[in-house]
């Protein structure tokens, strides 16, 4: 009951992070708690560098990036931040699912 999947379809490049603008909009306020998987660590960074282009500065840490790149025990307190609502979503890849 906690989770919501969402399809849109894609109307720019996948390396742009344009779509993510109106799925995310962070123009109505803060965001839903969101976690968006992503094939890389790359491409996780980058999107959340994209969406940080969308927020003003005090907001920026709202949005991480989560992958097997960061110590086990900075990926706890990120998850632990994410159930308590401290930060609003994380692009991350498949070890978030681990």
């Amino acid at each position: 009951p906690n989770i919501h999947l969402m399809v849109v379809p894609m109307l720019y490049p996948k390396n742009c992070f344009h779509d993510l603008d109106c799925v995310l909009n962070f123009d109505a306020g803060p965001p839903k708690k969101f976690m968006v998987f992503v094939n890389s660590r790359r491409i996780a960074e980058h999107a959340v560098e994209h969406c940080w282009t969308q927020l003003p500065a005090h907001l920026r840490n709202k949005i991480v990036w989560f992958h097997s790149g960061m110590m086990m025990e900075f990926r706890t307190e990120i998850i632990a931040k994410l159930c308590k609502g401290e930060i609003w979503g994380i692009f991350c890849t498949d070890v978030a699912g681990m």
